[in-house]
């Protein structure tokens, strides 16, 4: 990325000796705020067709002096919430052990994941479903809380539709991504409903389904969020 940054040395302790590692902090990003575009790692959807990298773009929904929250502007690849159509939780699914392994691998420098919080992620209880385990993760899923403290009740965000309305990222669309007739896709949220074997997803015109879907539907985006340190 060509924005400015500057550094700071930390000492990293291995079995024998201690380097020095350079932890790379973008001040483009200390004075964001809700709505900007930041651009920050690089990813492809999976797949023989799925073509370059493309530089990933993020829609900040939080500044707290601190940290940032970021939401990808599109959607970035086509997962599963889970392998299979059974009573499951954020903690125990598939697509979140895919976001913190497989895609944070993938998408981020070492310079970018010292940059990525390992946030605590709160159950929220949805009707009589189980909420599952509280988690820590350097990547996840938005939930329906998220979206209303951050997107539907944001200041910023004058028509917050504007903001959920997802389009596939160039790659994503090789991967039989589900769209609408404009173009949208369908992304996957956090929670989960009707005895935990349904997933709540934000579909094509912006709005949150509740009933929500199987969580094995493969067609599926997925749009991952970060929180960012800025100090």
């Amino acid at each position: 990325m060509n924005t400015p940054s500057t550094s700071e040395t930390l000492p990293t302790s291995t079995e024998d000796k201690t380097t020095i590692a350079t932890v790379y902090i973008e001040t483009s990003f200390k004075d964001k705020l809700p709505g900007d575009i930041i651009e920050f790692g690089k990813y492809k959807a999976q797949g023989d067709h799925a073509g370059q990298e493309e530089p990933i773009t993020w829609i900040v929904l939080e500044n707290d002096g601190s940290k940032i929250l970021a939401l990808s502007e599109k959607g970035l690849d086509t997962i599963p919430y889970h392998s299979e159509d059974s009573s499951v939780t954020w903690d125990n699914c598939r697509i979140r052990s895919w976001l913190n392994d497989y895609f944070f691998e993938e998408a981020f420098t070492e310079n970018d994941k010292a940059q990525i919080i390992h946030s605590p992620i709160i159950p929220e209880r949805v009707w009589d479903c189980h909420p599952g385990e509280e988690t820590t993760d350097y990547v996840f899923l938005l939930s329906h809380g998220d979206i209303t403290e951050y997107i539907v009740e944001n200041p910023y965000f004058h028509n917050p539709t504007d903001i959920l309305k997802c389009f596939p990222s160039t790659s994503a669309k090789t991967q039989n991504i589900y769209t609408s007739n404009d173009g949208t896709c369908w992304w996957w949220l956090r929670n989960t409903t009707r005895n935990n074997t349904t997933v709540y997803r934000v579909v094509y015109d912006g709005t949150i389904d509740t009933y929500g879907h199987k969580p094995s539907t493969p067609q599926s985006a997925v749009r991952p969020a970060i929180w960012i340190s800025i100090t």
